[in-house]
């Protein structure tokens, strides 16, 4: 049994482990269900979609900074919202799983922060207020951007190491990105414009960035438009299967789709 688990392949999820956290002091969680190949996409972009060492590092408390930030979220939130996938993608924490250890531990009680709770949220207030300012973090610069991008293909092809990076990707990265801040900061007409870019021009189609667009043409009540961007959007993701989506966003695309079209019907 030893011998055949020593030469067992490892699993997708070992493998991401071993790639990008091996030195870790602990290895972040992540779900069975991730779209590994889209979030592979999106970090040889953006190497900040890896969580940060420091997240995986705990406290005298034996607390990691999610745990924090949960306290404070529940408290304030309650069960009435959605949980946020920030959780896994940024503080490699399991929600529920962590929601059960700060109840034993005394620290949430009743979807409260407890005495012992609150005590431990004015010690690291500054985990707190990091995370609540990253919503008014700046845009990414194009040509700053372009600049680190093509460095590292010419350091990749300084050692014969061939490169399948897409410079247009890159740029439509970018401009999604960028619409995606717009988006949060409420500037819905830079946000849409931003994002009709990097879908049109540069051909860059995520699940997220073509919900983003939905949205605001749901805002407009331009149905039909939302109605096209969706269609566009799932009629590239069937193309490139090899992608590895992420299910449930595709899936909840084709409900909005379903909406958008009963909505469009009753404008007529």
């Amino acid at each position: 049994m030893g011998l055949f688990n020593f030469f067992k392949s490892k699993t997708r999820k070992e493998k991401i482990l071993d790639k990008y956290y091996s030195n870790y002091p602990e290895k972040p969680f992540i779900s069975d269900n991730r779209a590994f190949d889209e979030w592979e996409r999106l970090v040889r972009f953006d190497p900040t979609k890896i969580v940060s060492r420091d997240k995986m590092k705990r406290n005298s408390e034996g607390l990691l900074p999610g745990h924090i930030y949960q306290i404070y979220w529940i408290d304030k939130y309650k069960p009435e919202r959605r949980v946020p996938v920030y959780f896994e993608f940024e503080y490699g924490i399991d929600f529920k799983t962590e929601q059960k250890f700060l109840e034993k531990e005394g620290y949430i009680k009743d979807f409260q922060a407890t005495q012992k709770g609150n005590d431990i949220l004015k010690k690291y207030q500054k985990i707190i207020d990091e995370k609540n300012s990253q919503n008014k973090r700046p845009k990414l610069n194009l040509k700053k951007e372009l600049a680190e991008f093509d460095k590292e293909q010419k350091e990749l092809a300084k050692y014969g190491i061939e490169s399948h990076d897409d410079r247009n990707e890159k740029i439509g990265f970018v401009h999604q990105s960028n619409a995606i801040t717009d988006y949060k900061d409420g500037n819905y007409e830079e946000a849409k414009k931003g994002f009709i870019k990097a879908m049109e021009k540069y051909n860059f189609y995520t699940p997220g960035g073509v919900g983003y667009l939905a949205k605001i043409y749901r805002k407009e009540k331009n149905y039909l438009a939302e109605i096209e961007v969706i269609k566009k959007g799932l009629a590239y993701f069937d193309k490139h299967k090899d992608q590895n989506w992420s299910v449930p966003s595709i899936t909840n695309l084709n409900k909005r789709l379903d909406k958008a079209k009963q909505l469009a019907e009753k404008q007529k």
